[in-house]
C-alpha cells in the first residue's frame, strides 16, 4: 500500500494519520489502526511499515478565550431556541413565567463571574 505524510495520531502512538494511494480516488486521508479488521487490506502489516517514518503526535492547542466564549454563546443560543415554547401566548401564565426566569438567566451568563470558562453547575437550571 503506497502512503505519505505518516503522523501519530495518538500520544500512545497506537493510530497513525496519513494519506493513502487509494486505486480509484488517489490520494485520501487515513487513520491506520493496526487492530483494525475492517478494511480490505492489512493494517497492522501498513502501520509497521509507516511506524519508523510516523511524524511526533502534536497535541492540539488549548483554545483560545474567544473560541471558548463563541462555544458557550452557541450552547446558550441552541438553549434559548430550545425554550421557545415557554413564550407562546397559550402557555399557562405559571410556566411562562418559570421559563422568563431561566431564559433571563441565560442571556445573563455573559456577565457571570466565570464567562467564559463556565463549568456545567454554573449554567442555569431548567424549569421542571
Amino acid at each position: 500500500m503506497e502512503y505519505r505524510n505518516p503522523v501519530f495520531a495518538t500520544e500512545d502512538e497506537s493510530r497513525i494519520d496519513c494519506e493513502i494511494n487509494h486505486p480509484e480516488y488517489g490520494w485520501i486521508p487515513f487513520t491506520c489502526d493496526p487492530t483494525d479488521t475492517a478494511p480490505i487490506f492489512d493494517t497492522e502489516a501498513l502501520f509497521n511499515q509507516m511506524v519508523p517514518n510516523a511524524a511526533a503526535y502534536v497535541p492540539p492547542p488549548p483554545p483560545s478565550v474567544e473560541e471558548i466564549a463563541a462555544y458557550n454563546r452557541e450552547i446558550r443560543d441552541a438553549l434559548l431556541k430550545e425554550s421557545d415554547w415557554s413564550q407562546l401566548p397559550d402557555v399557562s401564565d405559571d410556566i411562562t413565567s418559570a421559563w422568563v426566569t431561566y431564559r433571563q438567566a441565560l442571556r445573563d451568563i455573559t456577565n457571570h463571574a466565570n464567562w467564559p470558562n463556565l463549568s456545567d453547575s454554573d449554567w442555569p437550571t431548567k424549569p421542571a
